[in-house]
């Protein structure tokens, strides 16, 4: 209840971020007295990085994610929490003060004390929920890291910023941070098989299985170091919107779900360096569909033809030619490792390549007459 009373909203992570201190320098007493190696820090964009025990040579840390911010807007009055239990199990809510609905007489201050109205407010599960299990998992694994991300619902910008050195032996990522109550994302486009089938094999113990869903900080991490990396559900609903909720019950067999994976796991290491390319249908400058809020869209009006990076999803960069994407410069060469890129093109796609930093450059279909385009990512 405490720490789902905390608010803290993207770029405001303060009260949160004191909150998670707090409990890791606490936790960091009894594991002096108990002989046990941890310690945590936060570096310069705000991030909290805690490790527990050792690993030998050939072996890897699991590294577990969740983020510190929330898309909720901070209240001026305290955040109330509330419990009901209905047929799903223990649901765990937030009410807000709304305004002052009328006033009540006191005989003994001989003042008219106000009765407030209340409404209900964001909960803030995402990622509250993944907050509370990997606190909870830092108590339980023997060996482990962990990271408390902030600015992920921005575009992942703590864990973008993060530096290279705070992965250094990992051997996969896990994040908390999913909807619902038996979502597995990532298997099909950021892991192994030798990884997948292992995830699969223990999730159908706690009624996990794949799906598809959005992007997180332990996808972006496992993209940007080519490792196995998933994203499970922690049992919140309606995230994002006033009447978010957790079923704690949920929430408590995500974490034995996240605990059994680890011990079955092990620290072992699973690499993953496809690229895999994904379509979607725009919705700007008069198109339709699904399109990821986060990305900007930066057109060239004249001939509209771009070139997007892939890698990382959550960056960014137009790159303008003539009117056929044939006529490509010779020398183009890649804006982040600047070596030449290799091109591929069909008679329905055409992108760039380079072999040596891994990018993805896309075109970008052309409005017509006859219908829309796909956009790539």
């Amino acid at each position: 209840m405490q720490l789902c009373a905390v608010q803290s909203k993207s770029n405001e992570e303060e009260l949160m971020q004191t909150y998670v201190l707090k409990h890791l320098r606490d936790y960091k007493r009894l594991c002096k007295n108990s002989g046990q190696k941890f310690k945590y820090s936060r570096d310069e964009h705000g991030n909290i990085f805690a490790v527990k025990g050792r690993v030998k040579d050939g072996e890897y840390f699991p590294f577990l994610t969740c983020h510190l911010d929330t898309v909720h807007d901070i209240l001026e009055t305290d955040l109330h929490v509330k419990t009901a239990i209905g047929k799903s199990g223990t649901k765990v809510f937030a009410m807000g003060r709304a305004e002052e609905r009328y006033g009540r007489w006191d005989k003994k201050t001989r003042k008219t004390q106000p009765i407030y109205k209340f409404r209900r407010v964001g909960l803030g599960s995402d990622d509250k929920n993944g907050i509370f299990a990997c606190l909870n998992l830092l108590h339980i694994l023997p060996v482990v890291k962990v990271g408390f991300f902030v600015g992920e619902e921005i575009g992942c910008k703590g864990s973008n910023a993060s530096s290279e050195e705070r992965y250094q032996n990992v051997g996969y990522f896990i994040a908390i941070d999913r909807m619902n109550s038996g979502d597995i994302i990532g298997l099909h486009n950021y892991c192994s098989d030798e990884f997948k089938k292992k995830v699969l094999t223990v999730g159908k113990r706690y009624g996990y299985q794949s799906a598809n869903g959005s992007y997180t900080d332990s996808l972006t991490l496992g993209r940007k170091y080519e490792l196995s990396a998933i994203n499970v559900s922690c049992g919140y609903y309606s995230p994002h919107t006033d009447t978010e909720y957790t079923i704690f019950e949920e929430l408590t067999n995500a974490i034995d779900f996240v605990h059994d994976l680890v011990k079955t796991i092990g620290l072992q290491k699973f690499e993953y360096k496809k690229a895999v390319v994904q379509t979607y249908t725009g919705n700007q400058y008069g198109r339709t569909g699904r399109y990821f809020r986060n990305y900007e869209d930066d057109v060239d009006h004249g001939y509209n033809r771009t070139i997007r990076r892939v890698l990382p999803m959550t960056q960014y960069y137009g790159l303008y030619w003539g009117v056929e994407f044939k006529g490509i410069h010779p020398e183009f060469n890649c804006p982040h490792c600047s070596k030449p890129l290799d091109k591929f093109e069909n008679d329905y796609a055409g992108f760039l390549s380079c072999r040596n930093c891994k990018s993805v450059f896309l075109r970008k279909g052309y409005y017509s007459n006859y219908g829309y385009d796909s956009y790539f990512v």
